[in-house]
């Protein structure tokens, strides 16, 4: 298992949009999967390239994504959004 930690603006876009979004359970079920394998086959994730390279991203729906970065060494994965679009300016 890996341990998924939510840095603090992950934090404050769960608590102020998916708490009470209808795609919490959705967010929720990835959090679940980067927990079991955050490269698993099946995880639909994609690594992001250019100024975000070394991040990897999962789609929520059209419109939002949850971006996380992963140690290897200490089976950690960092999830840095869960909420918009890593191209929003």
């Amino acid at each position: 298992m890996w341990t998924v930690i939510l840095g603090a603006s992950a934090t404050k876009q769960y608590n102020k949009h998916v708490a009470r979004s209808i795609l919490k359970s959705q967010v929720d079920k990835i959090l679940d999967k980067l927990a079991i394998d955050p490269f698993a086959p099946g995880n639909h994730f994609k690594a992001l390239t250019g100024e975000m390279a070394g991040l990897y991203s999962r789609r929520i729906d059209a419109v939002n994504r949850v971006v996380y970065a992963v140690e290897h060494k200490t089976v950690v994965v960092h999830v840095l959004s869960v909420w918009g679009h890593y191209d929003d300016t």
